[in-house]
């Protein structure tokens, strides 16, 4: 949405966000909660780097996760999915 709106890609999380005046702009488009715009949510920082061809956002935990393994990840399709590799109880 804000490369079809501006014809540029955002180079922070915080561009995507909300903004203190009544009109999004391409300081503050608000596509994003201002939690994520932030960088922190749900337990995740993440952060936005620009490429040549677009952007790329990481999700890291802040703390690790109890009980196994768990990513998240986006495809190129912008879908984002969850997977978690946690051990059987009783184990």
């Amino acid at each position: 949405m804000y490369f079809s709106w501006l014809k540029r890609f955002p180079t922070s999380l915080k561009q995507l966000g909300p903004g203190g005046g009544r009109t999004a702009d391409a300081n503050a488009a608000d596509l994003i909660n201002s939690d994520l715009s932030s960088s922190e949510q749900d337990g995740y920082r993440f952060t936005l780097s620009a490429t040549k061809a677009g952007w790329i956002v990481r999700a890291v935990p802040l703390r690790d996760t109890i009980g196994g393994i768990q990513t998240t990840y986006t495809i190129e399709s912008r879908v984002s999915r969850r997977h978690s590799n946690s051990p059987t109880r009783g184990q």
